[in-house]
């Protein structure tokens, strides 16, 4: 141990009114103990330290309540299960490890201010908060995850391993009953799969508008249906009807899967088991019994078993598109040119913006072939060598569960007066690198004023040392414009600064030119281009031409709105 250290944190604690007890058996971890007085009601707690690692704030220190007030009811708000109390979000703070004792005090001040609010609260405040942490009391382990929030689904059990502890686990997910094919893109999306029920078990999703609030004085988490219904029908009693009805509809088989989404938000979920006795016994007349019969098999503990409490995580299509994106591309109808190293990354992220989903369309092109030669700097394997590009990005994106059903398609070349035929899509991204063909697309798509899609193009400049994307929306300078130079002569945006221009272009064998440059560019350039699709799709203010330098020989460039030349070619059509 580190005396230095322990010098420091041992002065803290006992400077903030803490007394060290001692070392707690079996772990390197001492234990410092305090009364801590707020409202007139005295915490009784406890932190746990472990010296070798509290001054790197990497894992917090735990923290116990030895002893409630009188009058403080056991459950309360960030007071777990087994009376460990959550004080601080890490990710909230910074911790700073140079600086120990000032985190160190945080930390106390922290949970100085968590048991202030715990012995304020109003008894409705307490409801109010359990509701905001409710997942967190309902005291289970096992997973389920919700791959469709459909009132009536199908749940598959499967095995797989988890590597970092080199153990199998059991987990579950909820499918839709109309669309079972999602359980293979499900199944061969996770790794490690070993095993697999061939019998699905049936499923129920209840959703609730109210929160779920947990009164004072009640038993929770609940240890059996007759004991969630009853809180249930008290907190909501329509959903509690809708429930009980799809129940009595589907418990047809010895389990029943139960979820229910409280307020959009919280989810939870249990089995509803039959014992021996209640297989036999709950038969097809009760389940159409309009009296409650039904309900009181359900209350039987000889018919029915303690319910298993279940985590649920919710793994549908629409709560990953939406969990991190304000703006999606949701239902927009999109060409990507270019399925290179740029088009590449670009094309994974379209998709996790929700390119193609619902009534949206993503369609690819590039007629190249996938090569050894690309591994270095491409999203793509090992797997797709010799495959053409635009179709090998299309399986590559298919293959994950949550793009099962996207309208993803693949094409091959894209003739720059191909633009066209594109009136029904919202955008065209020109991702090839190619300025012979950029210019000439810029140049169709202006001729074609009103009977195309907004355009964007986006590549990789200077030897790999600058990454450039522009929006074209007629308004302002097209492609030829940005790069053909000024009307003078000079290079518009200059890139290299003195005598840093690079030398030879390296040539492989087969006389195709390339520059050596890390993948950075690719995702930055891809990167630039998203920012701008997602923008320019939902008309958010943005500047058209975007730079982003990524070597010291090149020059910083603005970011900005260029005036077009005044008799460009290209765009003064």
């Amino acid at each position: 141990m580190d005396d230095f250290k322990y010098r420091i944190i041992h002065k803290a604690l006992c400077d903030n009114g803490y007394r060290r007890v001692g070392v707690i058996l079996g772990t390197p971890k001492v234990s410092y103990q305090a009364g801590i007085i707020h409202a007139g009601k005295e915490f009784k707690i406890e932190i746990q330290v472990d010296f070798e690692t509290v001054c790197e704030f990497i894992k917090l220190p735990d923290v116990f309540i030895l002893e409630l007030p009188e009058g403080v009811p056991k459950r309360m708000p960030h007071i777990e299960a087994n009376q460990r109390l959550c004080y601080l979000d890490k990710d909230a703070y910074y911790l700073d490890p140079f600086k120990p004792q000032e985190s160190l005090n945080l930390l106390l001040k922290q949970i100085n201010q968590v048991l202030k609010e715990i012995a304020t609260l109003e008894p409705s405040e307490v409801a109010h908060e359990h509701a905001f942490e409710f997942t967190a009391y309902w005291g289970a382990s096992d997973r389920v995850f919700l791959a469709s929030l459909d009132e009536q689904g199908l749940v598959y059990k499967y095995k797989r391993l988890n590597f970092h502890k080199n153990q199998t686990v059991t987990e579950w997910v909820y499918l839709s009953r109309d669309d079972l094919p999602f359980k293979s893109s499900w199944l061969s999306s996770v790794p490690g799969l070993s095993e697999q029920s061939s019998k699905p078990t049936n499923g129920v999703f209840v959703k609730s508008e109210k929160d779920p609030l947990i009164e004072k004085g009640i038993k929770w988490p609940p240890q059996d249906f007759k004991e969630f219904f009853t809180w249930f029908r008290r907190t909501d009693s329509n959903a509690a009807k809708t429930l009980l009805d799809l129940v009595k509809k589907t418990f047809k088989q010895r389990m029943l899967f139960v979820f229910v989404q409280f307020n959009g938000e919280h989810t939870i979920g249990f089995t509803l088991s039959k014992t021996d006795y209640g297989n036999l016994a709950i038969t097809p007349s009760i389940h159409q019994d309009k009296s409650d019969r039904f309900l009181k098999a359900l209350y039987s503990k000889r018919m029915i078993e303690p319910i298993l409490r279940l985590v649920c995580e919710n793994a549908s299509q629409e709560f990953v598109l939406k969990r991190n994106n304000q703006f999606t591309l949701k239902g927009k109808k999109i060409i990507l040119i270019g399925c290179g190293t740029i088009g590449g990354y670009l094309a994974h992220s379209l998709v996790q913006n929700g390119a193609g989903y619902g009534q949206g369309k993503l369609t690819l092109y590039d007629p190249d072939e996938y090569s050894s030669a690309n591994i270095g700097r491409h999203i793509l394997g090992g797997n797709y060598l010799r495959q053409m590009k635009s179709y090998a990005m299309k399986e590559f994106l298919l293959r994950d569960y949550y793009s099962y059903g996207f309208n993803i398609h693949a094409k091959e070349q894209f003739d720059h007066n191909d633009i066209y035929s594109t009136s029904g899509y919202d955008l065209i991204i020109d991702a090839t690198g190619d300025r012979q063909f950029s210019t000439l697309l810029s140049k169709s798509w202006h001729q074609a004023k009103g009977r195309s899609p907004l355009l964007i193009h986006g590549w990789i400049d200077a030897a790999g040392g600058a990454a450039r994307a522009l929006l074209d929306d007629d308004k302002k300078a097209c492609f030829y414009c940005v790069t053909s130079g000024t009307e003078e002569g000079g290079e518009r945006f200059k890139l290299f600064k003195k005598g840093a221009e690079p030398s030879v272009i390296r040539k492989s064998c087969a006389g195709s030119s390339y520059f050596e440059f890390s993948s950075n560019a690719s995702m930055t350039a891809a990167a630039l281009i998203l920012d701008k699709a997602i923008k320019g799709l939902h008309k958010t203010k943005q500047y058209r031409f975007n730079h982003v330098t990524l070597s010291d020989d090149i020059h910083h460039t603005k970011n900005q709105d260029p005036e077009r030349l005044k008799r460009c070619p290209c765009c003064q059509t």
